[in-house]
């Protein structure tokens, strides 16, 4: 996984915050993900990321997250 642009210490976040709403005693879900990386003038990059995680309404604890890079 890209460590050069967080993608690692993104999903390391996310996983926390499943665990930790599912050990309050909720179900939890990913709903959507967004990462915009954005190159700068000098070459440098820039690393937007976001993900909106609610109850699950199925019931069921989604507590694991995958990335798969291609």
């Amino acid at each position: 996984i890209d460590t050069a642009h967080k993608v690692k210490t993104f999903i390391t976040d996310v996983q926390a915050q499943l665990e930790d709403m599912w050990k309050k005693g909720k179900n939890p879900i990913v709903e959507d993900i967004e990462m915009t990386i954005v190159k700068n003038s000098d070459g440098s990059y820039k690393t937007k990321t976001s993900a909106t995680i609610t109850e699950s309404q199925d019931g069921k604890a989604w507590v694991g997250i995958e990335i798969e890079v291609a």
